[in-house]
């Protein structure tokens, strides 16, 4: 086996690892924000963060609360959610590429 297999397994492996993260991390967040949904006095304190010079820097924070009722907010929150569930799908997507990318080259391996 190469060293240049043996870095493309690694990278790829690594993507696999990656995406499965994402998709967990989307999932809990999901469920926190559904769980939500089931108390009546929510309310979103949104933190407005720019990105400058390759980092992310906090601005500003905002109370919707002062603006919105919770009820108000219900929509804000589907969408949310709606839109985490579709990135969910996109990471998915790249999931069963990556484990696909990673079996290819693990038969190329075992066939060596």
């Amino acid at each position: 086996m190469t060293r240049e297999k043996i870095n493309k397994i690694r990278e790829v492996a690594t993507e696999v690892a990656n995406y499965m993260g994402d998709v967990y991390g989307i999932d809990e967040i999901i469920e926190k924000l559904e769980d939500y949904e089931l108390n009546e006095r929510v309310s979103f304190t949104t933190e407005i963060c720019v990105w400058e010079a390759g980092e992310i820097s906090a601005k500003d924070r905002i109370c919707l609360n002062s603006f919105l009722s919770s009820d108000d907010q219900k929509p804000l929150r589907m969408a949310i959610i709606d839109l985490l569930k579709e990135q969910r799908e996109e990471y998915i997507s790249d999931l069963k590429k990556a484990t696909v990318s990673l079996e290819k080259l693990a038969k190329e391996v075992l066939n060596e």
